[in-house]
This record gives C-alpha cells, structure tokens and sequence, in this order.
C-alpha cells in the first residue's frame, strides 16, 4: 500500500457520515441517516478534521455548514461514491436495477416512449420517472438521488454534464367546448381573454415570458393538460406531437411564431458512467429527437 493510500485509508471509513452531516446540515438528522448516536457522529467528525487538518464546518445556531474545504470534499466523496456505485452496476455487465428519471414539460413523453423501449432492450432496468423540481434537480444529481433529468429548464453547475438532445415544437391547442374552436383565424388578444391549463410557474411549457394569460388550472404533468384540453373549455399550451394523437380532436389556434421550438435538454453528473442504463436511455432519445451526442456543458 502507498503512502498516499495508506493516508486515505485513514479516514475512509468516515466519510459516508460526513456526507450525510454535509447533505443535512443536522446532525441529529444525520445520525438517524447512517445508524449511529449524535455524539458519536460528532466524534466522527471531529476525527476526520483533525485527520485531514482543515476545519470542514461552521457550527451555526444548531446548523453545521460547511466550509470551502467542506464543500470541496464533498464534491469529491460524492464523485467517488458514484464511481463505485457506477463500477458495481456494470459488474458483470449487469444493466438492470432501479433508475430514477426526471422529466418535466415537453421532454415527458419522449422520455417515457424511451423508457418503454429500454424496458423492451434490458427487461431488468426498473424505471423510476418523476417530475423534476428545477430548484434541485443539481442537487439530486450530484447526491446520487438522481440518475438523469431531462427537461426544458437551463441548469449550469460544476459536476454536472448537459446535452441538447433536440427540440419540440408547441403550439397553443383548444377542444371542441371551445369558443375558438371553430374559428379559422384569431388574434391573439382574442387568445389571452381565455383562460388556460398550464404547469407550474418554475415549468416552461414554451407560452413567452413577455405575454401575460390567465391559468385557470395548474397540472404538473402535461399528458393531463391534453386531457384536460379536450374535456373542458380551457386553452393549453401542448407539444404537437402529443396533441395531434389526443383521444378527443384537439385544434391548434393560428398563432405563426408565437411559440419558438422548445429545447429538450438531459443533464447528468459529469463523472457518471454512460456505459449502462443511461448511457443507452440517452442513445434512445437522441435516436428519437435527432440531437447531438456531443456535450454541452
């Protein structure tokens, strides 16, 4: 064993109780996590600083925050642990397990088409498909919470790797109760006195920025605003791919260029292995959308 290994052996036994104090900043929270009393994790850590010979945390009113040589360490330790997690997965080139998938707005469908047909490739994956909070979707990824997140939001952090996978184009649709639906030309002040389905306000479903509406009801899944659309007298704003293929015949309102194609765009730690699971969900969607396999970011 090297000097260098030898050092790290040291304390390599800490650091799962070090990221779980790092991730909670509590640590009675964090003795709960990884099974031991407060007082002893205390102890753990007190060890590991002076092992390392830097101070990792502030104490603060009952919080433990870390410091720039916290947070650095636990951008590492979370690196390596992936690693190891990755290297298990592919023993034996198992693909199968659990994958944990977040998709918001226009990327839903795609990624669910995908996951069917990963499903039809390694009938061991289990997909795990959840909406994404864009206020911490980084930091599920880099915990490991999170195996890939796809959506229309943009996300720049260190660790992390985004790929525009494609784009989809929306436009604003209505259903048969519709005052519009008839209509073979509207403007779109006429548009705007109608309220609409939307996502939440942290999801963009493509409608600008610039031009005020009404959201007369809020879905967090926009497969319910096709139906939704088609039921009631309520405007939405779909991907057309979704819409045209509507149970009921939906109409999409003449509005040229209001709504620019939407960017659909995967993100996933930048050290994570793309040989297994992810690796071919990706090879999946890029087939499907035409994007470019080449990083962004």
């Amino acid at each position: 064993m090297d000097e260098r290994t030898s050092r790290i052996s040291k304390f390599w036994n800490w650091l799962p109780h070090f990221r779980a104090v790092a991730e909670t900043q509590h640590l009675p929270t964090a003795a709960a996590r990884v099974h031991v009393t407060p007082p002893a994790l205390s102890r753990t850590l007190k060890l590991l600083e002076d092992e390392v010979g830097h101070t990792l945390f502030h104490r603060r009113r009952g919080r433990l925050v870390l410091t720039g040589d916290g947070r650095r360490l636990l951008e590492a330790v979370r690196i390596a642990m992936r690693t190891v997690d990755d290297a298990e997965g592919g023993l034996g080139d198992r693909l199968g397990g659990p994958l944990w998938v977040a998709a918001g707005g226009v990327s839903q469908q795609p990624v669910l088409r995908a996951l069917l047909q990963l499903r039809e490739q390694i009938p061991e994956v289990e997909p795990r498909l959840l909406t994404p909070d864009p206020d911490r979707v980084v930091e599920q990824l880099l915990a490991g919470e999170l195996d890939l997140v796809v959506g229309s939001f943009a996300k720049q952090s260190a660790g992390i790797t985004s790929e525009v996978l494609g784009h989809d184009r929306s436009s604003v649709w209505c259903g048969p109760r519709h005052a519009l639906y008839d209509r073979h030309d509207v403007t779109l002040d006429e548009v705007v006195r109608h309220p609409f389905a939307a996502p939440p306000a942290t999801v963009n479903d493509g409608w600008p920025d610039t031009v005020p509406r009404t959201v007369g009801f809020v879905v967090d899944r926009i497969i319910l605003g096709v139906d939704i659309c088609g039921a009631t007298d309520l405007l939405a704003v779909l991907p057309d791919s979704l819409a045209v293929g509507s149970a009921v015949p939906l109409r999409r309102l003449p509005l040229a260029d209001l709504l620019p194609s939407t960017p659909i765009v995967a993100y996933h730690p930048q050290h994570s292995s793309l040989t297994g699971a992810v690796g071919r969900l990706l090879a999946i969607l890029r087939a499907d959308l035409g994007g470019d396999p080449s990083p962004t970011g």
